[in-house]
């Protein structure tokens, strides 16, 4: 009778356990998305923003500004998403896998592979559409540095995009939305400065401008995977993140 009723104490709570884990789960995935929703629509905003001093700020050359702007994004949209190539979300799924059978060391070295190999597609885009540049604009002579401003990125975005999706497989999508939201801010803080600068101030050509306003997506990049970075050692630093995600980072 003792025994049955020990047995029976020891399921309950490992039942208490399991349903204070779900419970837990689900309030970081709710948290989670709600840092996503609310990082998503602070990003909008601040795009719709931008645009109206940027598109002033080039005068009588708006139209022609706008429109190579849009060329060059376009062009930069294929390559990156050829750089990508949906790697990330794989990732994150895999990650999530393995944490789920609590092989977290699994997760972390194919994380640090992908690492790499992020990084060598991401070059090997940049390099690309740098070299194929005269080639893709068709004879236009202004889109060549458009173009290879762009390129730039396709180094660091990648693994920035990467980067999310492992936080992501740990269900934790606070510093993904930090990431993004840091990322539109610092794109627009310098891409609005450079273009303000070269043609307010200097008096510069406008495809001076549009060049800085498209290299401001890697300037962005660097500060998105900054947040990332930063929040990746501080979990390594911190017992308690550490705990948070049930696994030492060394």
């Amino acid at each position: 009778m003792a025994r049955w009723s020990t047995a029976k104490n020891s399921e309950k709570k490992e039942f208490n356990k399991s349903s204070t884990a779900n419970k837990t789960a689900k309030e970081k995935m709710l948290r989670g998305s709600a840092w996503m929703t609310v990082g998503s629509i602070f990003s909008r905003i601040l795009g719709a923003i931008y645009i109206i001093p940027w598109y002033g700020w080039f005068g009588a050359d708006k139209l022609q500004a706008n429109a190579l702007y849009t060329k060059g994004y376009t062009v930069y949209s294929m390559f990156l998403m050829i750089a990508i190539s949906g790697i990330p979300s794989a990732v994150a799924k895999q990650v999530s896998h393995y944490n789920a059978q609590n092989e977290y060391a699994v997760g972390r070295r194919l994380f640090k592979k992908s690492l790499l190999l992020m990084l060598i597609i991401g070059v090997l885009c940049a390099v690309a559409m740098w070299v194929s540049a005269p080639w893709i604009s068709q004879g236009d002579a202004n889109l060549v540095p458009v173009y290879r401003s762009l390129s730039i990125a396709l180094i660091v975005i990648p693994v920035m995009s990467l980067t999310r999706g492992f936080f992501q497989g740990y269900q934790d999508m606070f510093p993904s939305a930090m990431s993004q939201l840091l990322e539109q801010i610092v794109r627009i803080i310098y891409m609005l400065a450079a273009t303000f600068l070269i043609m307010r101030v200097v008096k510069g050509s406008y495809v001076t401008g549009v060049v800085h306003s498209t290299f401001a997506a890697f300037v962005g990049a660097l500060g998105g995977l900054f947040i990332l970075v930063l929040y990746f050692f501080s979990a390594k630093k911190n017992r308690w993140i550490s705990w948070f995600y049930k696994v030492q980072i060394n």
